[in-house]
C-alpha cells in the first residue's frame, strides 16, 4: 500500500468513526425513528450521500453502530475480568472491577453514560428485525460465563447455576443504575437525591459480597430453591 492509499484509509476510518460515534449518540437520545440522516451527517461533518454510500441506508447505520456498542461492551468487561484473574484475587476484587468495567463499557464511544438507552430504546421499540433481548444476551453470554468461571476458581463448592444467577443479580442492579445516571454521572430519574458513579460501585459492590456470603452460609442452596 503506498502513502497515498494509507491516506485514504484513515480518510475514510475517520469519516465512518465520526458518523457511528455522531449516530450512537442521537440514537440513545432520540430513538431509531426520530433520528434522521441530515442530524447524524451535520454532527459528523460529513456529506449526507455519506449514509447510503457507506451503510446502504439509516437502518444498516444503526445496525452497525448496536452491533459495535455491543461489541465494544464485551471487549471492555472481558479484559477487565481477565486482568483481575492474572493475578491473586479475592471476591471483592473482582466483584467491583466488574461493576466499574461494566459501568464504563456503557458510556460506548462518546464516553457518556446517556448512550446506555440505545439498548434500552432498541429493547422497547426494536427498529431491528429479530429480538433484541437475544442479539444482547448472545453477545453477553461469554461474559456471564467468565466472571462465574473466577468466582468458581474462590468457592468451587458453589454450583454454576447458582453462581449464574448471582452473576444475573449483579448485571441486573448496575443495569438498573446505569439509566439513572446522567452524562455527568448525577442521578437525575426516580432518586431524589443525587448519587455518584463512584457511590454506585460501591454500593453495588457491597451488597453483592455480602449477598454472596450469605449464600456461602447458607450451603449455596438459596439460588436454587
Amino acid at each position: 500500500m503506498n502513502e497515498i492509499d494509507t491516506t485514504e484509509s484513515r480518510d475514510q476510518e475517520d469519516i465512518l468513526r465520526r458518523i457511528e460515534d455522531s449516530a450512537e449518540k442521537l440514537f440513545a437520545q432520540k430513538g431509531f425513528s426520530a433520528t434522521s440522516v441530515r442530524e447524524i451527517t451535520a454532527a459528523a461533518g460529513c456529506n449526507v450521500a455519506s449514509i447510503n454510500y457507506y451503510y446502504g441506508s439509516k437502518k444498516g447505520l444503526y445496525e452497525r453502530v448496536l452491533k459495535r456498542y455491543l461489541e465494544n461492551m464485551c471487549k471492555i468487561r472481558i479484559a477487565a475480568i481477565d486482568e483481575v484473574t492474572a493475578r491473586k484475587y479475592d471476591i471483592r476484587d473482582l466483584v467491583r472491577v466488574f461493576c466499574e468495567s461494566f459501568l464504563d463499557s456503557l458510556k460506548g464511544a462518546s464516553g457518556e453514560l446517556g448512550t446506555s438507552d440505545l439498548l434500552l430504546r432498541e429493547c422497547l421499540d426494536p427498529a431491528l428485525e429479530g429480538s433484541p433481548i437475544e442479539r444482547m444476551v448472545n453477545h453477553l453470554k461469554v461474559v456471564r460465563e467468565k466472571m462465574v468461571e473466577a468466582i468458581e476458581r474462590i468457592y468451587p463448592e458453589l454450583s454454576g447455576e447458582s453462581l449464574d444467577l448471582y452473576v444475573i443479580s449483579i448485571i441486573g442492579q448496575l443495569w438498573h443504575f446505569a439509566h439513572l445516571l446522567t452524562e455527568d454521572g448525577q442521578v437525575h430519574r426516580y432518586i431524589e437525591h443525587p448519587i455518584s458513579y463512584n457511590i454506585v460501585v460501591e454500593h453495588v459492590s457491597d451488597f453483592s459480597v455480602a449477598a454472596l456470603k450469605n449464600l456461602l452460609s447458607k450451603g449455596g442452596q438459596d439460588a436454587q430453591d
